[in-house]
């Protein structure tokens, strides 16, 4: 059974920022975000576990990267990393989005009580990845590297 990599989007790849100027939210991609996606759809089977779209949609979450990126649309390259990440459904907690009887870990900034109670009663606390500062996503890439196929970081 391989690995699933369950990814959240806002904190870990993304940083929402208050866009003054356009009385707006926006977003700003996190250092290594793009290195990190790239790296993981290219070793582990990977997920949007986000609340920018619970749906089992993308659109979203690329159009909150279009914004991070400041371009109108996603070059080639990146529709393809993009669609290599299977979106999930959920609907109250997250933990609902993630198969919890698979081989999995979940990268989060921010999980909910619920979902962390959800976790500690199957005794599987420790497949949640909190990201707390922006080598995280590095130190993530180490730990799970040697889940993946490839034995090189970026």
């Amino acid at each position: 059974m391989a690995v699933k990599l369950y990814l959240g989007v806002e904190g870990v790849l993304l940083h929402r920022v208050n866009r003054l100027k356009r009385k707006a939210r926006g977003f700003e991609a996190m250092p290594y975000a793009l290195e990190f996606l790239s790296w993981a759809v290219s070793r582990i089977d990977c997920y949007w576990l986000t609340s920018l779209d619970r749906c089992g949609g993308n659109n979203r979450i690329r159009r909150a990267f279009r914004i991070a990126w400041n371009i109108p649309n996603l070059p080639g390259e990146l529709e393809i990393l993009f669609e290599a990440v299977i979106p999930t459904v959920w609907d109250n907690a997250k933990i609902e989005g993630i198969d919890l009887d698979s081989d999995f870990f979940w990268i989060e900034s921010d999980p909910d009580p619920e979902c962390l109670a959800g976790l500690k009663r199957r005794g599987i606390e420790n497949r949640l990845l909190i990201y707390r500062q922006p080598n995280d996503l590095w130190k993530f890439a180490c730990q799970l590297e040697p889940l993946g196929e490839k034995a090189d970081l970026w």
